[in-house]
């Protein structure tokens, strides 16, 4: 398998989305440089962020294709 997947990325190469950088076969949208420089956010940073933009209720409504009209997701 692994000889297709380096045959396939010789054809028609990866690159990191953020850098360019050609992608090794074990990367698959970033390389690890770009990687190791990613901030993760901690548990109460998400929540903060949830409550900025949700509200209190931390409900999102959207049009979709359900009986009645929405989609309805609960955090």
């Amino acid at each position: 398998m692994k000889i297709i997947s380096r045959l396939f990325d010789f054809i028609v190469p990866r690159f990191c989305i953020s850098c360019d950088v050609q992608l090794a076969t074990n990367e698959i949208f970033t390389c690890k440089s770009c990687m190791a420089k990613i901030k993760f956010l901690s548990d109460a940073e998400i929540s903060k962020e949830n409550k900025r933009k949700f509200g209190s209720t931390l409900i999102v409504v959207g049009k979709g294709l359900s009986s009645h009209g929405k989609i309805v997701w609960h955090f």
